[in-house]
C-alpha cells in the first residue's frame, strides 16, 4: 500500500464514525470493558497515550512497533507502541504520545504529523486508559532506543494487516506465570502481538480495509 492510497483511506475513515469497539472486539482477550460506561472504577484509572507511527519505505507504508524488555510485571516482554503515562506537565494526551515516543525511540514527532486520534481502550490489569494517536511521517527517522524501556524496535508493512492468515489464537503465558487461554493475536515478523497493541491494530486494520 502506497502513501496516497493509505492517506486517502485514513482520511476517509476520519470522516465517519471510527470502527472503534467493533474492531476492538475482534482481538479482545476474555471479558473486558469496551467503553468508559463499562468500567466500574474508571476514576482510579491513569491516563496514557501511544503513538501509532506510519511512514513510507520500499514503496509501502510501514508501522513501528517495539518490544518491551522482560521483567516480572503485567506487560514485560510484550510488543507495544511507543507511549506511556501522562505526566502532570503534559499539555494533552497527544503531547504525551509525542514525548514518550521521543524518549523511547528517539523520533521527533510534531502536530503536523498527526492524522487523528483512534478509539481509547482500557487496561484493567494495570488500570490504564490508553489513547492511541495516529501519525504519518514522510520518511523514517533515526532510532535511538531507551534500553530501559525498549528491547527491540521493528517495522512491518501495514498492508500485512489485511492478510487474514496473520490473525491467530493460542494460549499465552505472561511473565508473571499467568496462563491466558484462547488469546487472539497477530503474528507479525515472528512476534506475537496481542492485548492492547493488537486491539489498536485491529482498528487500524479496519480503517485500511
Amino acid at each position: 500500500m502506497q502513501a496516497e492510497e493509505f492517506l486517502n483511506k485514513i482520511n476517509d475513515s476520519f470522516q465517519h464514525p471510527l470502527p472503534g469497539i467493533d474492531a476492538h472486539r475482534l482481538l479482545l482477550t476474555g471479558k473486558r470493558a469496551l467503553s468508559r460506561d463499562e468500567v466500574n472504577d474508571i476514576d482510579t484509572y491513569k491516563d496514557s497515550a501511544v503513538a501509532v507511527i506510519c511512514f513510507p519505505k520500499d514503496k509501502n507504508i510501514h508501522c513501528v512497533l517495539i518490544q518491551r524488555p522482560n521483567y516480572n510485571g503485567s506487560h514485560g516482554g510484550q510488543v507495544s507502541f511507543p507511549g506511556g503515562k501522562k505526566e502532570h506537565t503534559d499539555s494533552s494526551l497527544e503531547y504525551t504520545a509525542r514525548r514518550e515516543t521521543f524518549e523511547e525511540i528517539g523520533w521527533q514527532l510534531n502536530e503536523n504529523h498527526l492524522l487523528g486520534g483512534l478509539t481509547e481502550l482500557f487496561i484493567p490489569v494495570s488500570q490504564f486508559t490508553v489513547k492511541p494517536h495516529l501519525y504519518y511521517c514522510e520518511q523514517e527517522q533515526l532510532y535511538i532506543p531507551d534500553k530501559r524501556e525498549v528491547d527491540q524496535i521493528f517495522q512491518f508493512p501495514i498492508e500485512l494487516l489485511t492478510d487474514d492468515s496473520i490473525l491467530k489464537i493460542k494460549n499465552i503465558q505472561t511473565n508473571n506465570g499467568l496462563i491466558i487461554k484462547d488469546v487472539p493475536y497477530f503474528e507479525i515478523n515472528q512476534h506475537v502481538v496481542w492485548g492492547a497493541t493488537a486491539i489498536i491494530l485491529s482498528e487500524l486494520r479496519a480503517m485500511i480495509k
